[in-house]
């Protein structure tokens, strides 16, 4: 049956500032999300329009002058928790402009603190907890047909004062049922990888399955997908992957799942099928070392992949069993040499400052990043999230040192209060690992045997953010 078409323009709003990965390397990515979600509201709306600020480098002025100019009916926005309170902000001077606009906020921060978001956001006329391609097409539905909300599941809203949270919606059976994402709505032409994928444009990231089955003590995903992992088939992500070759000209392609090699049949036939169809980008993927053998390795690099991200977390045993995260020094060790004898690099992600680590267990996480051979590594200071085991054991035992959204960015700030050092030494010792992993003599000599011409040009850049952020050289660089 067709949908009904209503006379309304919907903009979707990306508006997260510049995507910061792994201390120093700046990259832009496409807004998935808001383009899934564009891909299925299209049928029933007038107009679709997606504003990604960080490309565009669109400034909040910016955008709110393309608001008032195109007088949308509905205005959707996305938020993690670093950045609810500047979306909060957004939202409100949208509200200023045009009082009757409809704003709708998913994200995985609200997943978790949609009442007070509801409560602290007036401007946000409705959550959307979850997945919110058919919840945002189900409410442009109700509204514009004058009829109720109720029974919109994963739809949070308001009834006087109250905040009503409608039951979550199901988790999907088969992704394959949604439509592809509208590239055609993204400025293509200006997304950028990380500096570790040689920071090139004719970039685009996929997503080729939802959810996590593990259940690490920091995370919120397997909360939300109730430990469990949503595959598309491999034959929906080929021809992804072949139109953002071929119509996009995209060199390279990350893909953004938790867990891209958990199954490794699945990555066999994903580098099959990437040979049958004549595809030509290069790739790179999240990994987990328990998954990874040389096998799948050696095809795996025979199929274009540039890099595997690596969730190491930790160099301390007792730290990574506290945080339920079940790996073992030698499985990393493995995969990393396995990777290098193929001519995969890896990238390894390390934590710093975990409930009762200590400043020798954080060295041992520093010397665990430069022994394993690793190409590029990155390090954050744990943050505990929504939703989290780790953010109710910090509330539980009183350990938070802020409440304010701004400080949880997991870079240059800590919230945890920590008794075997001060927050000062935390912060120097993640600096300290910046500078240890590095600047070591052999890694320098290590990456410039890699680096092809146009990379020098990387480590210049590279070499000058450090030298700024360090106050050592001021004017040198202008």
């Amino acid at each position: 049956m067709k949908s009904k078409k209503f006379d309304v323009s919907v903009m979707l709003i990306n508006f997260e500032g510049f995507n910061i990965i792994f201390n120093m390397y700046y990259a832009t990515y496409p807004p998935l999300g808001l383009a899934y979600i564009a891909s299925v509201i299209k049928p029933i709306v007038k107009n679709v329009k997606i504003i990604d600020a960080p490309p565009l480098r669109l400034s909040m002025r910016d955008i709110l002058e393309i608001v008032k100019k195109d007088k949308p009916r509905y205005v959707g926005l996305s938020a993690y928790t670093a950045s609810i309170n500047a979306t909060g902000y957004l939202a409100r001077e949208i509200k200023h402009i045009n009082p009757e606009v409809v704003i709708v906020l998913g994200g995985p921060h609200v997943f978790h603190e949609y009442e007070q978001t509801m409560r602290d956001f007036p401007a946000f006329d409705y959550v959307i907890r979850g997945d919110g391609e058919y919840a945002f097409k189900e409410l442009i539905e109700a509204i514009e047909s004058k009829k109720g909300v109720s029974e919109i599941k994963g739809l949070v809203h308001r009834k006087g004062i109250n905040i009503i949270a409608n039951p979550l919606r199901e988790i999907p059976k088969n992704l394959d049922d949604l439509p592809l994402p509208s590239y055609d709505l993204l400025p293509m032409k200006k997304y950028l990888a990380v500096r570790c994928l040689g920071g090139v444009d004719h970039f685009a990231a996929m997503i080729t399955s939802r959810g996590c089955p593990f259940h690490c003590t920091y995370c919120e995903s397997s909360q939300r997908w109730n430990r469990r992992i949503i595959y598309r088939s491999i034959k929906k992500v080929i021809e992804e992957a072949k139109l953002l070759q071929d119509k996009y000209n995209v060199k390279m392609i990350k893909f953004n799942d938790d867990h891209f090699t958990l199954n490794p049949n699945r990555v066999l036939e994903f580098c099959r099928l990437y040979h049958k169809n004549k595809l030509k980008f290069e790739w790179a993927c999240l990994g987990r070392v328990d998954s990874l053998g040389p096998e799948v390795l050696k095809e795996m690099k025979k199929a274009n992949c540039k890099l595997i991200f690596l969730g190491l977390e930790f160099g301390n045993d007792k730290i990574r069993e506290a945080c339920n995260k079940k790996l073992s020094k030698k499985q990393m060790s493995n995969v990393v040499k396995w990777a290098d004898e193929v001519g995969i690099d890896t990238f390894g992600s390390f934590m710093l400052g975990y409930p009762g680590e200590t400043l020798k267990t954080m060295k041992e996480t520093v010397r665990q990043a430069t022994i394993l051979g690793l190409d590029w590594a990155g390090f954050c200071i744990v943050t505990p999230l929504p939703g989290t085991e780790l953010m109710k054991m910090c509330k539980e035992k009183n350990l938070l040192t802020s409440f304010n959204w701004d400080d949880y960015s997991t870079k240059g700030i800590t919230v945890i209060k920590h008794k075997n050092f001060t927050e000062k030494q935390l912060l120097n010792m993640y600096s300290y690992a910046q500078r240890k992993f590095y600047f070591r003599t052999g890694y320098i000599f290590r990456r410039l045997r890699k680096l092809k011409i146009g990379d020098f040009y990387l480590l210049l850049q590279f070499t000058k953010e450090y030298f700024k952020s360090r106050g050592i050289i001021k004017g040198m660089f202008r």
